[in-house]
């Protein structure tokens, strides 16, 4: 016991009743199960040091624009783009550092919602079209340790992946893999034939290779530090928001860490439309407008991020929430399965 170390702030500020929640709802809402869970993530991020990563940490990584952030779906969930064959490093812990900074941004980006929206959604691009393509294989070890991240600490985060372009050499692959992926994943995940997911993602959101109106060129010296910059402000801004409502202990709601709401009584009103720019009462909103530029909140003619960031008064999409319009039917996949109250009781304890 002498070797445990308190939670930190930022430790704490994670450990949200949402947070908790996706760890029993990922076994099932076996109690013991999924305390350990919670535990063994908790160790994992201090281990791999995710809070502490940099942009210069994977700089390299991103400069061809392999993954990247950009835009929401039409249940308002962060979409995270992944483009394997700009491949343009060995194979090798490094990469999976890159996946895992990737989804810490995607997550950051998540916008100030009541309910919190706690998903992300996964666009895969394998390129089976594109001539030059300087993707190489995956190993099936390495697949397997992003499996293992993605499943074990990240649970409960996938609202759906879509899949285009797809090599017939990728289906022999993932029969190999696919034993490793919960069942509840591989319903999440849809190959198309057809490179079109305007059903899932607005066209003005979405870019052309998935059927999208979005004509992408990727600028790493603009889009990198602008991604940055946004997403550890608004992390700056949740810590803030934790520290004047979270009464020191784990278990603040998500909607209020990201300034969708204030705790009742408090005397500050707040909004979700504040929220989602940043705000509240205390915190001072980001300034988004070469971020917005950088992550599509320009025109969807843009030629590129590098195009976009002239534009100085850009403001940031808001992302759409068409679900909620009367005659739109929401992603079945959106919604979190409905625990039993007593399992609810029980698995959200009052964690100091």
């Amino acid at each position: 016991m002498a070797d445990l170390v308190p939670l930190n702030d930022v430790e704490k500020c994670y450990w949200s009743p949402q947070a908790f929640l996706r760890c029993f709802r990922a076994v099932k809402w076996d109690y013991a199960a999924g305390l350990r869970r919670a535990e063994e993530t908790c160790v994992w991020r201090r281990e791999y040091a995710v809070e502490d990563m940099k942009e210069d940490d994977v700089w390299t990584e991103g400069e061809t624009g392999k993954e990247l952030v950009f835009g929401y779906d039409v249940n308002a969930r962060p979409v995270l783009y992944m483009h394997p064959w700009r491949q343009n490093t060995e194979v090798g812990p490094r990469q999976i550092a890159f996946v895992v900074w990737c989804l810490e941004r995607t997550i950051d980006l998540a916008p100030a919602t009541d309910p919190a929206t706690e998903m992300l959604c996964l666009c895969i691009d394998f390129g089976a079209n594109v001539k030059d393509a300087k993707g190489q294989p995956t190993t099936l070890g390495q697949a397997r340790k992003v499996l293992e991240i993605l499943q074990t600490y990240y649970c409960e985060r996938l609202g759906k992946a879509i899949c285009v372009n797809i090599p017939q050499i990728f289906f022999a692959f993932y029969k190999l893999v696919s034993p490793f992926v919960d069942p509840i994943t591989k319903e999440k995940i849809r190959f198309l034939e057809k490179p079109d997911a305007t059903s899932l993602i607005p066209p003005s959101q979405l870019q052309k290779i998935f059927g999208g109106d979005v004509n992408l060129e990727y600028d790493h010296a603009t889009y990198f530090p602008a991604l940055t910059k946004l997403c550890m402000e608004r992390k700056q801004a949740n810590l803030e928001r934790w520290r004047k409502y979270g009464q020191g202990k784990c278990g603040l709601d998500e909607a209020i860490i990201r300034g969708a709401r204030v705790p009742e009584g408090a005397a500050e009103p707040s909004t979700a439309a504040a929220g989602a720019a940043g705000e509240d009462a205390s915190v001072e909103p980001p300034t988004e407008q070469l971020a917005a530029a950088s992550l599509g909140g320009g025109s969807s003619t843009d030629s590129g991020h590098a195009a976009s960031t002239a534009a100085s008064d850009a403001t940031v999409a808001v992302p759409p929430v068409v679900a909620t319009t009367p005659g739109a039917e929401p992603d079945k996949f959106v919604d979190a399965p409905v625990a039993p109250a007593a399992a609810v009781e029980k698995a959200v304890p009052s964690v100091a």
